[in-house]
């Protein structure tokens, strides 16, 4: 059986009340009964007589009881009756939900569940559903057998990043440098094939060096550990000196020579960090060159932003400044925060997709994400619309992701689990787009990279892009939602665990 034919008809069964069956799903109906998936019901009829003769015959006994009300006999039949009835009750709530199925042309359907057929979606099929559906586009051809088998690979592979994660923060001596949203350095740095001892040295050695950037802002030495890990082709690398010392005379030189404030050098240092030295100043150019041309608009968009929105580019498009300009305008009404808003408009346009899908998605998503957080989700759904899939399996996927963090004690509050989670299936698709023997290379089902997350490039995306992202994020989402979860959620917070401290401004 194919996965699409058993993804059809669960859909049909659970939206209609009465199904008739086209050819060929009796076929199909008979294999999902054979699983488990469905099963038959029952006419109501019967059960409903019963129930109702039960009903009778609680409150018969209730008046003897009210006349007798010492007789120990009674009690435990009014209990007695009151548990088949209950029992009784579900029976006949199944039964009333089912489905009725009927053959082609009206008639009764008379397959191997009986004539005039009702059946019923079990938890199992409801369960398999739950993943089939999102994912029916590109599974439809693929084996009932091999769909399950796919799915069971994500998940798996999901565990093992997080897994990952966990294991380098238990070797790591450093982890109270981490700063405040520690499990996103180490979620970044789970896709490194070294062991995690090995990555919990080099991270190590790369905060040492690093300390002082923590100064300027905390968690910005992870930050930086974390780019350098993900950007170097030898990870050993990163524990000589100059590599480090390199990294903070860039971020330096950027602050200097831009005028930026030290988190967008930071960002952008990141962003500049898996090119060639030479390679670095044309790219710089380039965003300068876009930055000056919104500055005549009347906008701002920082040096790491412009970085993201030239990237792939030769030249400044003659378009992106009208474009940017135009799409701030429209995203105003929705985000009033203008950095935030800017962010937002250079990853829809950076993605390209056709902009007003794009900016459909991300509604889609943003909506969703603010159950997490009621403000500050808007840099995070730009984020997540990154992924080339439909906004139903990017969800299902996100919460995979963040069950998968939880079951290995890598994930925080709601919000910052969600970031985390973005995170990890962004670098789980950087690495499912490459060549390089990774797993995610394998996976069917894996998340999906748009193209322009290439042009970011591979190794520099999976830190630089959340983190120039969330650099815009974090402020807005990850404090805020600290202090409104205390408020509303005051068990799960904090709060209870040690008392709140607000955060630093982490992005990666």
């Amino acid at each position: 059986m194919r996965a699409g034919d058993a993804a059809r008809v669960l859909g049909a069964i659970a939206r209609h009340h009465e199904l008739e069956l086209v050819s060929g799903d009796e076929v199909v109906l008979d294999a999902l009964i054979a699983r488990g998936l469905v099963r038959a019901a029952p006419e109501p009829g019967p059960e409903r007589a019963r129930l109702d003769a039960l009903r009778a015959e609680l409150a018969a006994v209730g008046r003897v009881r009210a006349a007798r009300p010492d007789d120990p006999t009674l009690g435990a039949e009014e209990r007695r009756l009151r548990t088949e009835i209950l029992e009784r009750s579900e029976e006949v709530a199944r039964s009333e939900g089912a489905t009725v199925l009927r053959a082609r042309g009206g008639g009764p359907y008379r397959g191997v569940v009986g004539p005039a057929a009702r059946v019923q979606i079990t938890q199992r099929g409801r369960a398999l559903m739950t993943d089939l559906e999102p994912r029916t586009w590109r599974s439809a051809e693929l084996t009932l057998d091999a769909f399950d088998a796919e799915m069971a690979a994500l998940r798996a592979l999901l565990d093992r990043r997080a897994a990952r994660a966990a294991a380098i923060l238990a070797h790591a001596r450093a982890r109270d440098r981490l700063g405040p949203a520690p499990s996103a350095a180490l979620v970044g740095l789970s896709v490194l094939r070294a062991e995690p001892p090995v990555i919990a040295r080099v991270l190590d050695a790369a905060l040492t060096r690093l300390a002082p950037l923590d100064a300027a802002q905390p968690g910005a030495a992870a930050a930086g550990a974390e780019c350098l890990c993900l950007a170097s082709a030898d990870l050993t690398v990163v524990e000589r000196p100059h590599v480090t010392d390199g990294l903070m005379a860039d971020v330096r030189e950027l602050t200097s020579r831009f005028g930026v404030a030290f988190e967008d050098a930071l960002d952008a240092a990141a962003l500049l960090s898996h090119l060639p030295r030479e390679a670095r100043e044309a790219r710089l150019a380039l965003a300068f060159e876009l930055a000056s041309a919104m500055r005549v608009r009347g906008r701002a968009v920082s040096l790491a932003f412009a970085l993201l929105a030239v990237s792939g580019e030769s030249s400044v498009p003659a378009h992106l400044p009208a474009q940017l300009a135009a799409l701030d305008d429209e995203l105003a009404p929705e985000v009033s925060g203008a950095p935030e808003r800017m962010a937002t408009a250079v990853l829809l346009l950076a993605s390209k997709y056709e902009r007003q899908a794009q900016i459909r998605r991300w509604r889609t998503l943003r909506q969703y994400l603010a159950r997490v957080s009621p403000d500050g989700m808007s840099v995070e759904a730009a984020l997540l619309a990154w992924l080339a899939l439909p906004v139903e399996e990017i969800l299902h996927d996100l919460r995979l992701a963040s069950q998968a963090l939880g079951r290995h004690g890598v994930a925080g509050t709601g919000a910052e689990t969600v970031a985390v989670a973005s995170k990890l299936l962004l670098s789980m698709a950087a690495m499912a787009a490459g060549a390089e023997g990774d797993p995610e290379e394998r996976l069917a089902l894996a998340p999906l990279a748009s193209p322009a997350l290439e042009l970011v490039g591979l190794g520099g995306a999976l830190a630089a892009l959340p983190l120039a992202a969330l650099s815009a994020f974090h402020r807005t989402v990850l404090c805020a939602a600290t202090a409104w979860e205390e408020v509303h959620h005051p068990t799960h917070s904090g709060y209870v665990y040690g008392g709140y401290r607000p955060r630093g401004h982490y992005r990666g």
